[in-house]
């Protein structure tokens, strides 16, 4: 190898590893990576090709008949991270995101925050975004953070979101990154996992099938294999797997897919503010640069609902963060259209330039002198917010008559919001706007669902971050893996990514999923090295 094509492998050459790891996204990744000098022999398993195309794409087809999900799934080396949103927000969970709380049914982890704390500083490396502002320090390094006015803590309090970068300030895709260097991996692209094979005795992993894609399928041998294929994908393996076991493989217990969580946000901002008070606006939320030791990253700030009010009053782990809509005035856009010969109005452009030279000179200080975030014109600024969910057995994938083209079947998918998940939300939007009245002095305004809710969730979308569909336990009898994530009962075959989280907490789970893969990383060094 280390990166070849599964169709122009000869169909006599015997295929076999000591470790396949199915997905190249975040969680893939640092196992792979983590482990290439292990002496293992390990396989990067790839359903996609080294860049998207609609016919590979076309094999994440899924079937809601729930709340609809968006398809953000990307079939291609790198995973999620090829994905055109994606943002690489950092950020660990919370304590009470670990705690079983008695108002939230099937919570709690079988590990606590000590088991992952080990692996999040490497794995913040491993995401480009350098030394991590924790969701629970006081302070923070950087500038205008020290100074911040003081919030009445009982109900909400600040928080951080790092954002993993490159040098060049653009989000790390791993499909640039195994491209550039794939040295020590072996990495096996137009490869999808068409069924989980095991031993006579169903108790341990023996091969796996392996689709191209062209439909021909092919085994590799091999002694332990990891799923990283997502949230939806991941249960979707596990269930087609079905020639030796009928209900799949994990599926003893009828655990496989169900629980399936998101964060459900308003598609709009729940917190609205005056974009006259921009200024303000920024000075207090950012972006914002700190030295993170791996260069200056980008940080945010934002609010979340504090645990004790969450105690209190029996709400779920919720955050709110800050967004701008782009005036279309803006003089960098009208600039960026009339260089680029895009502009349907090269008089109002022009205007937009000259009315608004002020937001110009301060845009080409940040990007050309300062390095600091460009400050643009907005048309609406304000806060988004998002919350964990209650685990509901009845939410999950399962799968459908209909195959595709590789005639694997299509998953099935129910997304179900329930009243907690908004009336959280809504809790935080009004402390937040009564804290940004009182503290900061902004003209806070709430989305018309905060100030009335009718009852419904039809103004809910997710935020493209499945999870639990594989969770995390203790007794198989509540779960799919062990906490060392791997699936109760079969030696060898484990589960990685936010699949395994038996919550979601409100952080995005990209820091959580490599951390806990990392934990994973070190547990298979263990044990395949020393067999």
């Amino acid at each position: 190898m280390p990166i070849q094509d599964l169709r122009s492998i000869d169909s006599t050459t015997s295929l076999k590893a000591d470790l396949c790891i199915v997905g190249s996204g975040p969680a893939g990744y640092a196992i792979a990576r983590n482990l290439k000098d292990s002496g293992l022999d390990i396989l990067l398993i790839e359903s996609g090709g080294l860049d998207m195309n609609d016919e590979t794409e076309a094999l994440n087809a899924v079937e809601d008949v729930g709340t609809t999900i968006t398809n953000a799934r990307c079939r291609v080396l790198g995973g999620t991270t090829e994905a055109p949103h994606w943002g690489n927000r950092c950020i660990s969970f919370d304590d009470i995101d670990y705690e079983e709380r008695p108002w939230v049914p099937h919570s709690g982890w079988p590990i606590g925050h000590e088991a992952v704390a080990p692996y999040l500083e490497q794995a913040s490396d491993y995401l480009g975004a350098g030394r991590q502002i924790a969701p629970r320090a006081k302070l923070a390094e950087g500038k205008d953070i020290a100074s911040l006015p003081r919030l009445n803590e009982d109900k909400v309090r600040y928080i951080w979101w790092n954002f993993g970068r490159t040098e060049g300030r653009k989000p790390v895709r791993y499909n640039e990154v195994l491209k550039a260097d794939s040295t020590g991996l072996n990495i096996l692209i137009h490869a999808t996992v068409s069924q989980i094979i095991l031993t006579p005795s169903e108790r341990a992993i023996e091969s796996i099938e392996v689709s191209d894609a062209e439909g021909r399928r092919r085994t590799i041998r091999t002694r332990a294999v990891v799923l990283c294929a997502g949230g939806l994908e991941n249960p979707r393996i596990l269930l087609y797997s079905n020639k030796q076991k009928r209900n799949g493989i994990g599926n003893d217990h009828d655990q496989v897919g169900r629980y399936l969580m998101d964060h459900p946000r308003d598609k709009s901002m729940a917190v609205t503010f005056d974009p006259r008070q921009a200024t303000t606006f920024w000075s207090l939320f950012g972006p914002f640069r700190y030295e993170s030791g791996a260069g200056r990253r980008p940080f945010v700030r934002g609010f979340v609902l504090s645990p004790d009010y969450q105690r209190r009053h029996e709400l779920l782990n919720c955050a709110a963060w800050p967004e701008e809509e782009m005036a279309h005035e803006d003089p960098l856009r009208a600039a960026v259209r009339l260089v680029r010969n895009r502009s349907s109005d090269r008089k109002a452009d022009v205007g937009a330039i000259l009315g608004n030279a002020d937001y110009l000179a301060r845009a080409l200080h940040s990007s050309l002198v300062s390095r600091d975030p460009i400050r643009r014109k907005p048309e609406k600024i304000g806060l988004y917010v998002g919350s964990e969910q209650v685990p509901d057995p009845d939410s999950r994938v399962t799968l459908t008559d209909r195959l595709d083209r590789l005639s694997l079947p299509v998953p099935r998918t129910d997304w179900r919001i329930n009243a907690r998940e908004v009336e959280s939300q809504i809790a935080l939007s009004r402390h937040i706007a009564e804290e940004c009245r009182r503290v900061h002095g902004l003209d806070a305004r709430l989305a018309d669902w905060v100030q009335d809710w009718k009852g419904n969730v039809d103004f809910l979308t997710d935020g493209c971050h499945p999870t639990a569909t594989t969770k995390m336990s203790a007794d198989p009898r509540s779960g799919v893996v062990d906490p060392d994530c791997q699936v109760h009962g079969v030696e060898g075959l484990y589960v990685a990514g936010s699949s395994t989280f038996p919550t979601a907490g409100h952080a995005n789970p990209t820091l959580m999923i490599v951390a806990l893969a990392l934990r994973l990383a070190h547990h298979l060094r263990g044990k395949l090295a020393a067999a």
